[in-house]
């Protein structure tokens, strides 16, 4: 009897195994013949296009070098670049704009006034602000030690910020704004272990193109639309 069962249950057990491999194997078909992955375009987080005309007065900057020309241009070439045939209009410096409205600052009555006079739906607005030349010397203990082993280094850099702000011109109201950080390197010096120094400069005004094109491609990154995978079933 005992026998009996023990040969009963033997390709009991068999049947079930291969129950659930079959199963699985159904499930993994399934899985991989019914389901594929399409790219997906994600808009941008902010339509320039819903603003018939957006003016722009020059982006006013800090530090020693005078860079508001060459950051507006950037960013118009830019933000035009994402979403073409956004419609901007250069309005000069914003002195000379506010002087032509008879307006002190950027308030809502000055938006409402630049509107009148340049029939803009939207005023957007930039401020670049770069550090002075900074050093930054790395010794391993003292003076002495690190020039006789070479483990002197330094550098100089500067750090950069560029913030933007939208703001429709007929309630004064923001409808959009993003900033970016970052440090760029201008100088370094360094000994070697022939305890020899070493000294480069890099062309300081192409370094400050690189900010500038690094701080706006962050900044307008709303304009521009993303992608992204994702599975859908067949």
């Amino acid at each position: 009897m005992k026998l009996a069962v023990v040969k009963h249950l033997l390709p009991l057990a068999s049947y079930r195994r291969q129950l659930v491999l079959l199963t699985v194997a159904t499930a993994t078909m399934f899985l991989f013949g019914c389901t594929k992955m399409i790219n997906v375009t994600i808009p941008p987080r902010i339509d320039l296009k819903t603003y018939k005309t957006i003016g722009i007065p020059e982006f006013a900057s800090t530090g020693s070098t005078p860079l508001n020309r060459e950051v507006t241009q950037s960013f118009i070439e830019w933000a035009q670049a994402a979403q073409p045939g956004v419609r901007l209009l250069e309005l000069g410096s914003t002195e000379q704009l506010l002087q032509e409205v008879n307006r002190k600052e950027l308030d809502p009555v000055a938006l409402k006034m630049i509107s009148d006079k340049y029939h803009v739906d939207a005023v957007l607005t930039g401020l670049l602000e770069v550090s002075e030349v900074k050093p930054n010397i790395q010794l391993s203990t003292n003076l002495a030690s690190a020039l006789s082993s070479g483990s002197a280094s330094a550098k100089a850099y500067v750090t950069g910020v560029l913030s933007a702000k939208l703001r429709e011109t007929s309630t004064g109201v923001t409808l959009w704004g993003n900033s970016g950080h970052g440090k760029w390197t201008l100088a370094s010096m360094g000994v070697n272990s022939d305890k020899q120094v070493n000294f480069g400069m890099n062309n300081k005004q192409e370094k400050y193109s690189q900010m500038i094109r690094d701080l706006v491609r962050v900044v307008t990154a709303d304009f521009r639309p993303t992608y992204e995978q994702r599975k859908v079933e067949e």
